[in-house]
């Protein structure tokens, strides 16, 4: 009785855990599209939080040097994470059409910048500097990075690499050098 013990290893016919690897032909994978979509979508929304940012002032007056202080401080660290998301939502922005079209290094480069922003959003949100927004920017980001490495759109992205890394071409498919 195979099925009262389960393990690791999925049997031969088991729907649930099977993979549709991508194939020549076939349209853009709906997970792909998703994560483009995502990706678009978070980005603009990091840099109107970032112009939000930027807006950040006092209505009154400290009143005490200390609190002064405190009060630079917060408007100085906000100002400070504003430009980081911008510096982050633009490229991740410019660099979703790639991904959509298949671009292995855009996929490489926007989970790199997605991740950066994810800790830069996370660690404000902990600090306080940042709403909650940021936090739910970042969950948005984490999932769009995972719609992306899905298991069966690895064909999908070495076959459209716009930059052909030798490394990534699938076993029995090497060009000719």
């Amino acid at each position: 009785m195979p099925t009262m013990f389960p393990s690791l290893v999925p049997p031969e016919g088991d729907r649930n855990r099977s993979v549709e690897e991508w194939k020549a032909g076939d349209p853009t994978p709906r997970q792909v599209v998703i994560a483009f979509v995502l990706f678009i979508i978070v980005g603009c929304a990091m840099v109107l939080s970032a112009v939000g940012m930027f807006q950040l002032n006092w209505n009154r007056t400290a009143a005490s040097p200390q609190e002064q202080e405190r009060m630079d401080f917060v408007v100085r660290n906000v100002r400070l994470l504003g430009v980081l998301l911008i510096l982050l939502g633009v490229p991740i922005v410019g660099l979703a059409p790639g991904l959509r079209k298949g671009s292995n290094g855009c996929r490489r480069i926007i989970l790199g910048l997605s991740v950066l922003a994810m800790f830069f959003m996370l660690g404000g949100w902990v600090l306080k500097i940042a709403a909650t927004g940021q936090a739910v920017l970042a969950l948005l980001l984490a999932v769009a990075c995972l719609l992306m490495y899905r298991p069966g759109l690895q064909t999908f992205f070495v076959r459209h690499s716009l930059w052909r890394d030798p490394l990534d071409d699938p076993p029995g498919n090497q060009r000719d050098r």
